[in-house]
């Protein structure tokens, strides 16, 4: 059993107020929370879900009493390197206060512990409905109810994807929690795991929480989703074979790209596919796809990027918000995701701006990787109403007998580049289409942003050269352009850049 430390046992006034039945190591005390928060009813204060390992009582008015087995939830994150004192509310007995954090825990010993996230309802249907979640994974989250929290499961019945809410209720006056009033539990963890042997949801039973970090699923099928789940709203864009709307996905807001006549079902049953073995936080991620029934539009549903294209918020931002800096790292952004399409041998085809979309939080993440591919297994059907993206396109993959390489995707990389630092400018923007390949061919090349009064490094230009060299084995690969902007960043501003550090975690 540990010890007292000594500067606890120093500190006699302190002591005399508790009663330990366990005798846990307590560290000094931190300045008393003051501070007062109606816990019984906005439960999503309250940052985490812990466990209480031992009996704690106080005479401190300003301390918060519990018994071994209590769930408390924190004013603050928890995490195992939390010390000291936290602020928390105390679910059996309904009261707040001051608690010692080594004397509870939030892994390992409990399940609820374990599920518990602190996020809105349409928050854990996101979490619950992203591929690789299986049936029976379930969250615990805060309730708008008094004395309520809420429990989100995932359940699939006859191959429809759903999820399921329920409430858990706790009685004061009994100090039980239910989802069914005649089945009452004087532990939530005790309430789980009898729904992890009783059927819950018309798929069965509670299995294990939904991890933190979900792997991507191994079975292209666990994607299909139920065409009744999704509902088009507003179409946000056109292209030759498809067109992007914006959806809900029950409650979850996506982008859902259909399926014209124009191009087959299997043309874009091969896109779904070949996202499925794309994961990387700087791609629009891949949620699903409706193929039934077969005389409906095929659909293709991702994420919903808010601020649309790279193009067009580039066109309209605040300059002196997204500046020098923030276009450097932008483009290192592009360049992670083309990394990583290399490593994978992925060739994307038609990187551009408008291909590239920003999120809420000014994510940058690729987008359409393999559309190309779908465009020119429709070659012989009607070409001449296609645009073909001849500005952003490589002297070669301009050719009728073009093999896809990665080094046609470095080319239009720079052009991407070149596209961000005049803030959506168009590239060659005096010449007609039919005289950008002449004037490439003689050795012409975009001028540097400076030029037309946007700022550009010397040695960034000099990366985009690179990247226009006219034969392509002599391009540099993307990991070594990658490796040159972070230099970059680092002159510009005096330290590494992480993009990773940049991307909100969808998990």
């Amino acid at each position: 059993m540990p010890l007292l430390c000594d500067c606890f046992k120093k500190n006699k006034d302190r002591k005399d107020s508790i009663t330990i039945k366990k005798e846990p190591v307590i560290d000094p005390p931190k300045p008393r929370n003051t501070n007062t928060y109606n816990s019984r009813i906005n439960m999503g204060q309250y940052k985490a879900m812990v466990l209480a390992l031992y009996d704690f009582n106080s005479t401190d008015p300003s301390d918060l009493p519990f018994k071994t087995g209590d769930i408390l939830m924190l004013k603050e994150e928890y995490s195992e390197e939390t010390q000291g004192w936290n602020f928390a509310f105390n679910f059996r007995t309904l009261k707040t206060g001051n608690i010692p954090m080594n004397y509870v825990t939030n892994e390992n010993y409990s399940v609820a512990c374990n599920a518990w996230y602190n996020i809105s309802r349409t928050e854990a249907e996101r979490k619950l409905f992203l591929p690789g979640v299986e049936d029976g994974m379930f969250i615990l989250r805060p309730s708008s109810d008094l004395y309520c929290l809420g429990l989100s499961v995932k359940s699939s019945c006859d191959g429809v994807l759903d999820i399921k809410h329920y409430k858990v209720h706790f009685l004061p006056t009994e100090g039980k929690f239910y989802i069914r009033h005649d089945v009452q539990f004087t532990t939530l963890d005790d309430l789980i795991n009898f729904y992890r042997i009783t059927e819950l949801t018309p798929s069965g039973c509670l299995t294990t929480p939904r991890p933190k970090v979900v792997p991507p699923p191994f079975n292209f099928e666990e994607f299909k989703v139920d065409r009744s789940l999704v509902q088009l709203k507003i179409q946000l864009g056109r292209g030759n074979f498809g067109e992007v709307y914006l959806a809900n996905m029950r409650s979850v807001t996506v982008a859902v790209k259909t399926c014209l006549p124009t191009a087959t079902t299997e043309d874009f049953l091969n896109e779904a596919k070949n996202m499925f073995l794309l994961n990387h936080p700087r791609l629009v991620r891949f949620l699903g796809y409706c193929n039934e029934p077969a005389d409906e539009p095929f659909y293709l549903i991702t994420e919903y990027m808010k601020n649309g294209s790279l193009k067009d918020f580039l066109s309209s931002a605040d300059r002196t918000r997204i500046n020098y800096t923030k276009c450097l790292q932008i483009i290192h952004q592009v360049c992670v995701a083309m990394a990583f399409l290399e490593e994978v041998q992925v060739v994307h085809r038609d990187l551009r701006a408008a291909n590239v979309l920003v999120d809420k939080d000014e994510n940058v993440k690729v987008a359409d990787f393999g559309l190309t591919k779908i465009l020119r297994k429709n070659a012989n059907e009607d070409q001449g109403n296609l645009t073909f993206p001849v500005r952003w396109t490589a002297p070669e993959a301009m050719m009728p007998d073009y093999v896809p390489s990665l080094k046609a995707d470095v080319w239009s990389f720079g052009i991407l580049a070149y596209e961000v630092l005049t803030y959506g400018k168009t590239p060659y923007e005096d010449l007609q289409t039919g005289e950008i390949r002449p004037f490439l061919m003689r050795g012409n090349r975009l001028q540097s942003p400076t030029s037309s009064g946007f700022k550009c490094s010397p040695e960034l230009y000099q990366i985009m050269c690179s990247c226009w060299i006219q034969d392509p084995n002599e391009r540099p690969a993307f990991k070594e352009v990658e490796i040159d902007l972070e230099q970059q960043i680092m002159q510009d501003c005096g330290k590494m850049y992480d993009a990773e550090l940049h991307e909100r975690r969808e998990d």
